[in-house]
């Protein structure tokens, strides 16, 4: 007589199927789900600016807080490591049964995580942050709206960052609340019991897929508005708020408009520079507002405008790709005493006063050399081509085109 065996009970015949169908497994619809979680987060962050709200630079923070460049990778891997933690922090809870799984939970559990990142985890993340914000953007950085921020407010972690008013918690808690929500539906997917319902499952499945979708449909409706809509882009205000320098890239342009500020420039500006003071304390020289470019580059012009205080300064081996229109009543100078500075384009100086007193020899005008009312420091007529500022010193460089100072 054969011997029969019996049928596999339930609970056996669902652990087999999950054992041959791995994808099948919960923790992989929590790293699916947690990375759709952190993708709409970040989508939220860098389109809501364009959307009129204030713009948020966590990433921004962490690197300060890590005492890297800001917009380094550095700062990002902290800030995508931190979401993942929160992702995985939801999964444990709901996995444990401290929580029920389900979108309303999800919801609640992104609108605590917004509470406790706000009023706890941002003043933490102050008191690890330098008291000065040095614009250093490091190389390869990300050069979103997020990444870069031209208002060094956005870059300093306050509590709820109501520094930046009242929209900007409330739209950190639309991102933490798409966040949630995405988790939330992930967790409808699963059970905690060990026999899943196929029903069950597909109506999570379908309730997963809602929400997903929900938050991919307001991400690219919020990108095609901020597209028809663009805003124009502002310069980065090289001042005391961003410590003064620029040491890294700055993707775009930069300009120094608050008296007393002398603004260092060795990295690299992607864009122009404008220094600009009118006040009436720039008509004496107690304080100077200048631009001092040392061995930096500027990929587009020099733009100076105001009164008596308004410099700027080119030193060792500094390169400004394009023109330098310095229409103040200050100094134009260049001072380096090692390699020469080049200016590509033109220079022209409408105003003020042309000094070439560094040691260099080696500096380089590209295009013409002309003065408007501006004089050389030795006095109208006194200059030539090599002699720049007309001191009767070394030659001071070349110039490809016309002298006329």
């Amino acid at each position: 007589m054969a011997q029969t065996t019996s049928p596999k009970p339930p609970v056996a015949q669902e652990q087999a199927r999950r054992s041959t169908e791995p994808l099948r497994h919960p923790a992989w619809w929590w790293v699916f789900g947690g990375a759709v979680a952190v993708l709409s987060w970040l989508g939220w962050a860098t389109i809501a600016p364009t959307l009129g709200l204030p713009p948020l630079a966590p990433a921004a923070m962490v690197s300060r807080a890590l005492h890297t460049d800001v917009g380094s990778r550095w700062g990002w891997g902290g800030l995508i490591l931190a979401l993942a933690f929160a992702a995985a922090g939801y999964a444990i809870a709901v996995s444990q049964g401290f929580l029920r799984s389900g979108f309303r939970s999800g919801l609640v559990f992104g609108a605590a995580t917004w509470l406790v990142v706000g009023a706890l985890a941002m003043p933490l993340l102050a008191l690890a942050a330098p008291d000065s914000l040095d614009a250093r953007v490091g190389v390869g950085a990300l050069t979103s709206g997020m990444a870069v921020p031209t208002d060094p407010e956005a870059m300093r972690p306050t509590f709820m960052m109501l520094n930046l008013g009242i929209l900007a918690p409330l739209s950190a808690l639309v991102g933490w609340l798409l966040f949630g929500g995405v988790l939330g539906a992930t967790g409808s997917v699963l059970e905690p019991s060990v026999v899943v319902l196929e029903g069950d499952r597909h109506k999570g499945v379908r309730g997963f897929a809602l929400v997903a979708g929900a938050a991919v449909l307001v991400l690219i409706a919020g990108s095609l508005w901020a597209l028809s809509h663009p805003v124009e882009a502002q310069a980065l205000d090289c001042g005391p708020g961003f410590g003064k320098k620029i040491t890294g890239t700055v993707v775009g342009d930069v300009k120094v408009s608050v008296h007393g500020t002398v603004c260092a420039i060795k990295g690299t500006v992607n864009g122009s520079v404008t220094v600009r003071d009118v006040s009436d304390a720039c008509t004496k020289r107690t304080l100077l507002t200048a631009i001092n470019v040392v061995g930096g580059t500027i990929e587009g012009d020099i733009h100076a405008e105001g009164r008596r205080c308004v410099m700027v300064w080119l030193r060792d081996g500094a390169l400004v790709e394009g023109n330098i229109d310095y229409r103040a009543r200050g100094n134009l100078g260049f001072l380096g005493n090692e390699d020469g500075a080049t200016v590509t384009g033109d220079v022209r100086a409408g105003n003020g006063t042309l000094f070439a007193t560094g040691a260099s020899t080696t500096n380089h005008v590209g295009g013409d050399l002309l003065c408007d009312e501006a004089l050389p420091v030795g006095g109208a007529g006194s200059g030539s081509s090599t002699d720049w500022d007309g001191t009767d010193d070394d030659a001071d460089g070349t110039i490809v085109g016309v002298y006329r100072c």
